[in-house]
């Protein structure tokens, strides 16, 4: 994809001294621009809880559709997410929608609420708040469940793969079908007493030989592994599509000894049937 795309950029920027406006045109149909992807922001954070992020967008700009149909279809795709669950609108205009899980009477602190914000661009953002426990013993610092992770990209997987997740913008027509991702992890959250890494994961399936003890883990600020997120064919299971990001997940956060092996097997784990209600503010309150 990425040879096509050089030959058609070449070929316009040929056209492009006699043609300008048609080329601008031809050129935004034609070319995957991976613009909607870029507003993620910082896939990191240093907040009051530990954030699961995923983004997801087509890879090249789409149409946008007219303000009031999108806020219509941004609340049937938050419908199709949250499922039973209740949610509440926090925020809705013709720039986002943006959705938080529970309840407008709950007495929940900003940033320790599930999130779901959507774009007329395509692009759709999660921010999940992950389960938190202290490691048991005299160890410092937190561990989270690698389950719940796997869990929640399956569930932003089958979101992204929905009609509803189309109807929120129009694809153009003549630029193949592809969806750029983009996963990221909090690796701390702020204490009384300063900064507190989350420093192991659990899982119910076999993780890498080498657990890392005292390293600090990592996120890059687009996400693990973001140039290999780009242009994930639709038709990709849930394996292919994430295979790269946890990997990128392990690596930047000391494990070592089997990654690949450790991966395939952990993205083996069911989608999350429904969002838990509550976080852990104990754990989150540092």
């Amino acid at each position: 994809m990425a040879v096509l795309e050089s030959a058609l950029r070449k070929a316009l920027a040929g056209a492009a001294r006699f043609l300008p406006q048609m080329t601008r045109r031809a050129e935004a149909a034609l070319i995957a621009d991976h613009q909607p992807i870029s507003d993620t922001g910082s896939l990191d954070g240093h907040g009051s809880a530990f954030w699961l992020k995923v983004a997801v967008s087509p890879n090249h700009s789409p149409e946008t559709l007219d303000p009031a149909a999108f806020v219509d279809r941004a609340g049937e795709l938050a419908a199709v997410f949250f499922a039973d669950a209740p949610f509440y609108v926090d925020y809705s205009g013709s720039a986002e929608v943006r959705l938080v899980a529970g309840t407008p009477t709950d007495q929940t602190r900003p940033g320790t609420a599930h999130m779901l914000r959507i774009y007329p661009n395509g692009l759709v953002m999660l921010q999940w708040v992950l389960q938190a426990t202290p490691i048991p013993g005299n160890e410092p610092g937190i561990e989270l469940s690698l389950d719940e992770i796997v869990a929640v990209l399956h569930r932003m997987y089958e979101l992204a793969h929905t009609p509803q997740f189309t109807a929120t913008h129009r694809r153009r027509r003549l630029v193949r079908q592809r969806l750029d991702w983009r996963v990221g992890l909090s690796s701390s959250i702020s204490g009384d007493q300063g900064p507190i890494f989350w420093r192991r994961l659990t899982s119910s399936k076999q993780l890498p030989d080498r657990v890392p003890t005292r390293q600090n883990p990592h996120c890059p600020f687009d996400g693990y592994a973001a140039a290999a997120m780009n242009d994930r064919k639709l038709t990709d299971s849930v394996g292919a599509t994430f295979q790269p990001a946890l990997q990128d997940l392990f690596t930047s956060s000391g494990y070592s000894g089997r990654i690949t092996e450790a991966v395939a097997g952990t993205l083996t784990a069911p989608a999350l049937s429904q969002p838990p209600n509550t976080t852990n503010p104990e754990i989150t309150a540092g």
